[in-house]
Parts: C-alpha cells; structure tokens; sequence
C-alpha cells in the first residue's frame, strides 16, 4: 500500500489534473509518477522507519496522513524538477514559485526526522524494543532471586 496517490501529488500542482495532458509535464507521465516516483518514495521513508518501528510500512489510519503528507511532497518535488529543469526561466515563472521543490522536500525531510527522533510519535507503530531499552526493562523486572534461578540454570545446561 502506497502512503500517497497520483491525485495526492497533483493537489501540489494547482491547474494540473493530469500530466498526461499537461503540455509542461516535461515527457513525465502519471503512469511513471504511479509505478516509480511513489514507490521510490514511500521506500525511502520505510528504510529511515525501519531501525525505528518494528512494523513497515506502516498501515495505521491515524497514521496515514502524516505519511502521506510527507510522501506526496517527497515526489512532487521529483515531479517539479522533472517538470521545469527543462525550461529555463522555470525559477522566475509566476505557475512555479522559487523553491517549491526544496521547500518540500524540507519539509518532508523535517518530518521524517521528528518522527525518527520521537518529536512526533505515530500512533500505533510499535517503536523497536531495542529503542524502548530492552536492558533497563530486564533491570528493572529482575529481582536477586529471579537472577539466582536463571544462573542455576545456565550451570545446569552447561554441565549437560
């Protein structure tokens, strides 16, 4: 499942209703926005959650709209740089405001890291046990007896 859609991607681009049809589109299609750019983007925000939350992608609803947010402005700024590298007076044209592509990507990345640095927490995505420091919850739930059974143990299996 895709964090965002074509139509997601396109509200970045007011006017546009398709690339297909839009002269500008500089030869990107939905279709390869569709198949490649979403995908490649959505990777990218699963491989900085990976070390982070256990279950990826992530598929909670109150989720989703964080991601896709940071999704989508991940691949519109893919799609503006495909769009306008190819015209020249693309940074002084009144349909393209300076930046729109680092501004999102900023963006997307800034809320990448809130949520790698746990400023913004997602819901239901279980954060990995080693982030949740499995040593001091051993710590804190062993008691000297508890500790005295398990070493008797370990000296049991070796003398096997």
């Amino acid at each position: 499942m895709a964090y965002c859609v074509l139509a997601d991607v396109l509200e970045m681009f007011p006017g546009i209703s398709s690339l297909d049809t839009d002269s500008d589109a500089n030869g990107i299609t939905d279709a390869r926005v569709t198949s490649n750019l979403i995908p490649e983007a959505d990777a990218r925000i699963n491989a900085r959650l990976r070390p982070h939350y256990d279950t990826i992608p992530i598929t909670d609803a109150d989720d989703l709209p964080l991601l896709r947010a940071i999704s989508k402005r991940i691949v519109a700024a893919e799609v503006h740089d495909i769009i306008y590298e190819a015209h020249a007076d693309a940074e002084t044209s009144a349909e393209d405001p300076v930046g729109s592509a680092s501004r999102w990507r900023r963006e997307a990345m800034e809320e990448l890291k809130a949520i790698i640095k746990g400023t913004h927490q997602l819901d239901t995505a279980r954060i990995s046990p080693i982030e949740l420091g499995v040593l001091d919850d051993y710590e804190a739930f062993t008691t000297a007896e508890s500790e005295d059974e398990m070493v008797s143990s370990f000296k049991r299996a070796d003398d096997w």
